[in-house]
């Protein structure tokens, strides 16, 4: 397998496919990573995923436990609406993207 490097250019599913089928191995930086922009406090990549319960943990701790699947992703809510509601950040996490 051939290792190589690219710029975020690549960084798109489709073009990743395509140099996967090809069984190059390539590193690449996100377009977020290349503009060097800092991810938002509730970014998706701010929050930890835990394999053992299969949840998700948010930037504050709380554990966003699995609720369903549809045609895009699987959806992880917190279980108790209480917690978000007496979050110092309750409004501006879901609004992060």
């Amino acid at each position: 397998m051939s290792v190589a490097c690219a710029d975020s250019g690549y960084a798109s599913t489709g073009e990743m496919e395509k140099i996967a089928q090809q069984e190059i191995k390539v590193v690449v930086p996100s377009h977020r990573q290349a503009s060097q922009k800092k991810p938002s406090p509730f970014a998706k990549e701010r929050f930890s995923y835990d394999t053992t319960t299969d949840c998700y943990i948010c930037p504050e701790g709380h554990k966003l436990l699995f609720s369903h699947f549809n045609q895009k992703s699987n959806t992880y809510l917190i279980p108790d609406k209480n917690i978000c509601l007496a979050c110092t950040h309750y409004g501006t996490c879901t609004s992060s993207k």
